[in-house]
């Protein structure tokens, strides 16, 4: 990494703490938690994947300690196959450096690192490289234990620098020599040697590396009182029991040394009692069985909220891990409570008098005589300062509640943590949510090595890979793991749940299984609760503490998707006669499922939406149709939705308010794809008249391919000779023409022309005609494009429709007259069109005015002129948010800067329109924006880039409907070959490319007409007239196919 970089967005290198043979370690500062960390990058050299693997996997051990004097292990990860570890960032020395001034001394460093000890052995965790150089002694005095495992490989070889193996040679277990496994009695010999050197002041091995091996498996160590008098002898008999040859006759384990400690004399035993924390015996704690995954943002709130109130409440929906981020939270908080942190699961709970009982458990107490449960569990809390978590309260949320008050009260330094699917409304509570799992954009996936940064799709793999250990992300699996996470709303149980499927699934299956997701997840841990063991358990229990209405609602809300409105909930839902719901019902029941975590409220500056989780929605939605309600209940939604378009339509095709209705519509997509299925399922055709009411929100939100597919699926149902279908048709001819699908939009359009002239319907007419007049404009028919665009104009005229009169204006007769070099008309029709716009309000056609103008003044070379008006149009185009503009005024901004001769920001350009063709799924605009990147890349030099991105064209050249791409990167492969000196080929190549497609030059830019030209010159003069003519002949003969074989073979096989 560089100074100033950052990594995974998040972690900013300020600068190099420190290097060595096993790696770097760095100084950073966490951008999400604002505080300053080390980052060890660990020397991946020799490795191997499972070498990295386990280094990956041990810090993920490690980071499950939690110990003063154990240095806290934040993150891992690779970048580029090298393995990284984010840590605590310490100032201060290693032991080595440290000069002991006293007995006391001795023992308060001793005492540390076998308090760390033993902690990390408690958790399952072997150091496996204990000496004095992985112990730091911060500026404090106080001792941090670091690199827990990590300096170990696969193949047993130390990543430290050459001159340090004799120091790790020094604390080498003799049975660690002889090539036995390392365990907590071979971490306690090096605990031996560590002991010796801080009492006595030297090793207890001597000499050369095979010398001090020797020692190890066959020497007699001299009691440490031989160098230093002062020693007693309680030290010198625990130090020479520690570095017993047998592992058998060590101490069982740290503990025990820090029980021989305590026996060693009063003063020893004040000064264990000062530095030992109590942390194995203050808590009832559930050891976790599996690894901690993201969370750090809700680590740090809740910790926050618990310094700043006596009563936090975790709430949220089922399965969101509510549970163990309080567990988490609470570990991390063990040295904060030293009168104990005690949990009690009320979830297995149904008598609510039983709850001062069950926390009176957790703490190890029993009810005294004379005394209320209640009294006795505030009496043992009075004096002390403990946090209660209270984890599941919402079958019992009102006892819950009265609990929390009475011990807020009666013990003024306690706190309590809550787990809850609603708050308690306890006064003083800070409620925090919590949200599902952090997740990918499923359109936009990053790299398979950044994918594991989501929260969602990190805890998949963490959990699949018990189920199979060679189990990671793939580029073939990404896409299925993503979806997966997607579908289950990021919800830690279900991915739980689904990750352990892996053992009978692949992950391509389970994705595909989902639509049926409560069979599918089952088979969760046999020892955690019932409602936990199956993902429909989890939501039976949240839906039976409901209401009766409150299920009623629910049930209803499930045939929105993509959320709702107060107002539609309370048209699609409410229903006094056979459910007891009045529209005024609706928003208190609704604030009460928002408060149960059911449903989520999204505040918006417009209006507020409700949603439900798609799991929950799946769940609601078989209930729904348990009552027989369902199919009434979708035709309310498609009814209500129906309505909204009728009244949304005469104002998104232009007008002032047209943004307005626009995003409107966008955030009922999802709704009106719902009513659309429904009622074409159900062969209603008023389902085919919703498709054309939405007609220009496809258009002008760039929805043209399911604007097109859902025409298609309206046109079968609609026969005969009505308006309904002649719209439909126009419609489609539109939205072909924006997907560049020429032969299909003028079958539409011509269809849709004849039965609107059998009709009689000028208005209905003009807009077909608009279409033909524009596909045969790009099929250079100008005498036909001309026909069809004064019919168009002459209809619009008499319909006074102004949309129309500036579409051809500006669409229409401008271009035409720039076929036929008519520039100064063209000014003029396009002045005209602006004027047109403006009074109406028009941003798109003054958008695509102003760009048109700019054109003009390129071909006169006023390039600041067409800056002017090209930044006027992006600004028009970013406010109306059409795609169509926006993609235009990118393209056109990017030629600008080309023309000027600033590559830089002509790349920046076309790498922008290249992700939002990406994002609109435009092929022919995707291979348009490749084309122009990579002939930035071959006229600056960069042959290989050139290469690989016209390789990359035409490996997709049968999507790609427009051939003018295809052919024109096939005339960008003839150039760079013919530079390179492969002239027949460049040859052939021109011949393909000039008699498959003639009209290639047909608006070509100039300067790639004059290389062309230049190009093939250069051909003729280095093969001679003859070769030129034959060669120029071979390639005149290839079909598409052939041809784009050809150009490929050609970028795979250059100079040969």
């Amino acid at each position: 990494m560089m100074i100033g970089q950052t990594l995974l967005n998040r972690y900013e290198i300020e600068a190099e703490a420190g290097k060595g043979g096993m790696g770097v370690v760095y100084k950073a500062h966490d951008n999400l938690l604002h505080r300053i960390v080390a980052i060890k990058f660990l020397n991946a050299a020799g490795l191997g994947t499972s070498g990295r693997a386990r280094l990956l996997s041990e810090a993920r051990a490690t980071a499950q300690l939690n110990h003063p004097n154990i240095v806290s292990v934040f993150d891992a990860g690779e970048v580029n196959s090298e393995p990284f570890i984010v840590m605590e960032f310490l100032e201060g020395k290693t032991l080595r450096g440290h000069q002991t001034t006293s007995i006391i001394d001795s023992l308060t460093i001793t005492v540390q690192i076998c308090s760390a000890l033993d902690h990390a052995h408690a958790k399952g965790v072997i150091h496996r490289d204990l000496k004095l150089e992985n112990i730091i002694i911060t500026e404090s005095q106080a001792l941090k234990l670091m690199d827990f495992g990590l300096a170990r490989t696969v193949d047993g070889e130390r990543l430290t620098e050459e001159g340090a193996l004799v120091g790790t040679f020094a604390y080498l277990a003799p049975e660690l020599i002889q090539g036995q496994t390392a365990n907590e009695r071979s971490d306690l010999y090096a605990l031996g040697v560590i002991m010796y050197e801080v009492f006595a002041g030297t090793s207890p091995f001597q000499g050369t590396v095979s010398a001090v091996i020797a020692q190890h498996l066959n020497g007699t160590v001299a009691p440490p009182s031989e160098h230093n008098p002062q020693i007693p002898a309680w030290a010198d008999e625990i130090i020479l029991r520690l570095l017993s040859k047998h592992p058998e006759d060590r101490p069982a384990s740290a503990k025990e040394v820090l029980q021989v400690l305590k026996k060693a004399d009063e003063v020893s035993a004040k000064l264990i009692a000062a530095h030992v924390p109590e942390i194995t015996t203050r808590n009832n704690l559930p050891v976790q069985l599996t690894n901690f995954i993201g969370r750090e943002k809700e680590i740090a709130e809740t910790k926050q909220s618990i310094a700043e109130h006596r009563l936090v409440t975790l709430t949220g929906s089922g399965g969101t891990g509510k549970t163990r981020l309080s567990l988490q939270v609470a570990a991390d908080l063990l040295d904060q409570f030293p009168g104990g942190i005690w949990f009690a699961e009320l979830a297995p709970l149904t008598d609510p008098d039983l709850i001062p009982q069950a926390i009176l458990s957790a703490a190890g107490m029993q009810p005294q005589s004379g005394k209320t449960t209640l009294q006795t569990l505030i009496d043992f809390l009075h004096e002390k300062t403990s946090l209660l978590v209270f984890d599941n309260c919402e079958h019992l949320i009102d006892s819950s509640a009265r609990l929390a008050e009475s011990i807020l009260t009666g013990a003024p330094n306690v706190k309590i943590l809550a787990s809850s699917r609603e708050a308690l409304g306890v006064r003083g509570e800070q409620v925090l949510r919590v949200p599902s799992l952090t997740l990918p954009d499923i359109k936009h996936l990053p790299d398979v090595g950044q994918l594991s940064q989501y929260e969602s799709v990190s805890l998949f793999v963490d959990r699949a890979r018990p189920v199979q250990s060679d189990f990671t992300i793939t580029d073939q699996n990404a896409q299925a793991i993503a979806q997966i996470c997607h579908r289950l709303d990021g919800i830690p149980l279900a991915i739980e749940l689904a990750a352990a499927r892996i053992r009978m699934l692949n992950v391509e299956e389970i994705a595909t299984r989902l639509n049926d997701r409560f069979r599918l997840l089952t088979g969760g841990s046999r020892t955690a609760l019932p409602r936990q063991q199956t993902l429909r358990a989890l939501i039976d229990w949240s839906y039976e503490l409901l209401s009766k209405n409150e299920q009623a609602l629910l049930r209803r809300l499930a045939v929105f998707s993509g959320g709702c409105t107060l107002q539609s909930a309370e048209q699609v839902c409410s229903d006094e006669d056979l459910v007891g719901i009045s529209p005024y019902d609706v928003l208190d029941l609704l604030t009460r499922l928002v408060d149960k975590s059911l449903v989520a409220l999204d505040k918006h500056p417009a209006q507020s939406r409700y949603r439900i989780l798609e799991t929950v929605r799946q769940y609601a939605r078989e209930k729904l149709m348990e009552t027989g309600q369902g199919e009434e209940i979708r035709k309310k939604h498609f009814d209500y939705f129906f309505k909204l378009a009728t009244e949304v339509e005469p104002h998104i095709q232009y007008g002032p308010a047209q943004l307005t209705w626009l995003d409107k519509l966008e955030d009922e997509l999802g709704n009106f794809y719902a009513a659309l299925e429904w009622s074409l399922e159900n062969g209603m055709e008023s389902g085919a008249e919703l498709i054309a009411k939405l007609w220009w929100f496809w258009d002008r939100r760039g929805h043209w391919l399911e604007g097109y597919e859902w025409t298609q699926r309206a046109l079968e149902l609609v026969s005969g000779k009505t308006s309904l279908r002649a719209k439909l048709l126009a419609e489609a001819g539109w939205l072909a023409s924006e997907l560049v699908y020429h032969q299909k939009s003028i079958a539409h359009a011509m269809e849709s022309v004849a039965l609107y002239r059998l009709l009689v319907d000028k208005a209905g007419l003009a807009v077909p005609l608009i279409t033909l007049g524009d596909e045969f404009r790009d099929q250079a028919d100008l005498v036909k494009s001309r026909q069809f665009y004064t019919e168009s104009y002459t209809l619009f005229e008499e319909t006074q429709n102004q949309w129309g009169l500036r579409y051809v204006l500006l669409n229409g007769f401008s271009t035409l007259a720039n076929a036929e070099g008519k520039h100064e008309e063209v000014k003029n029709l396009l002045l005209q069109a602006l004027a047109m716009s403006r009074k109406t309000e028009d941003k798109e056609g003054i958008g695509f005015s102003l760009l048109l103008l700019g054109h003009e003044e390129i071909k006169t070379h006023n390039y600041a002129r067409a800056k002017d008006f090209y930044d006027e149009s992006m600004r028009l185009a970013r406010e109306s948010r059409y795609p169509d503009m926006l993609v235009s005024c990118t393209r056109e901004l990017g030629h600008l800067a080309y023309l000027t001769n600033d590559y830089e920001q002509a790349k920046n350009r076309f790498e922008e329109l290249l992700q939002m063709n990406r994002d609109l799924g435009e092929k022919n605009g995707i291979a348009f924006a490749l084309r122009r990147l990579g002939h930035l890349a071959r006229i600056q030099g960069n042959y290989d880039h050139a290469r690989k991105i016209y390789a990359e064209i035409l490996s997709k050249a049968h999507e790609v409907e427009e051939r003018r791409q295809i052919f024109g990167t096939m005339l960008e492969i003839a150039f760079l070959n013919a530079r390179l000196g492969e002239f027949a080929n460049s040859t052939r190549l021109f011949g393909a490319v000039e008699t498959l497609y003639p009209v290639v030059y047909k608006g070509m830019a100039d300067d790639i007409f004059t290389e062309c030209e230049r190009t093939k010159e250069s051909c003729k003069n280095n093969l001679t007239d003859e070769p030129y003519k034959t060669t120029y002949a071979e390639g005149a003969t290839m079909a598409f196919e052939q041809a784009v074989a050809f150009a490929l073979n050609m970028l795979r096989e250059p100079n040969q």
